[in-house]
């Protein structure tokens, strides 16, 4: 039941929240293996409205007012900068650091952000807090680029580790205290390792035997 809660925390309408930042779980809504794509769960602009609203981005009335603005041009480069990212996350995971481009994607859809700074309640005083005018696809992700700049900023890119699971590319934030996080998902991959490794060790016993 633990396991199964635990999934379903992960896991919300076919979509991955494992990354640890929000850019990360961005980057998980394609699955690569070899430089080809094995699942792409965005395929239009109502399934990348739909991923804002489970990521807690836009609400479920904006995410359908979206779905329903978005064209095929902005859904593209909304593509096209998750592509950007993945690269980004790809190869800091690999030991490797980011490139120069990556850092502009960035930064450029942070510019095509509008809004404005309002004051508001905040306990028992008051702090500033951006609200988004609509800026079409830019607006919508640019809490993603917000994420990327974050982690850029204020993380430690050598945490940034791709599941070890082979037959997985989902990545995430390694948040433990002696960096010894392996899975995306222990309630997922890590049990499915666990349970092949226990089961080769049984098999050289039994050959043994």
């Amino acid at each position: 039941m633990e396991e199964r809660a635990a999934l379903e925390r992960e896991v919300r309408a076919g979509f991955y929240f494992i990354g640890g930042y929000l850019c990360v779980d961005f980057v998980n809504t394609r699955h690569a293996e070899d430089g080809r794509v094995v699942e792409d769960l965005l395929g239009g602009p109502g399934d990348l409205a739909r991923w804002l609203r489970e990521a807690g981005v836009v609400s479920p009335v904006e995410a359908e007012a979206a779905a329903e603005r978005w064209g095929e041009d902005e859904f593209r480069r909304a593509v096209e900068f998750r592509g950007s990212l993945r690269g980004m996350i790809e190869r800091v995971a690999g030991g490797g650091t980011v490139r120069p481009g990556e850092i502009e994607d960035i930064n450029g859809v942070l510019r095509g952000r509008p809004g404005y700074i309002q004051v508001v309640r905040s306990g028992e005083g008051f702090e500033g807090r951006f609200v988004a005018e609509d800026g079409g696809v830019a607006g919508g992700i640019s809490p993603v680029a917000r994420s990327a700049a974050e982690l850029l900023a204020g993380g430690d890119l050598s945490r940034i580790k791709e599941c070890e699971n082979p037959e997985c590319t989902l990545h995430f934030y390694d948040t433990s205290k002696n960096r010894s996080r392996r899975w995306c998902s222990m309630a997922a991959c890590g049990n499915v390792m666990k349970a092949r490794a226990h089961y080769r060790r049984h098999r050289r016993q039994r050959t043994r035997s």
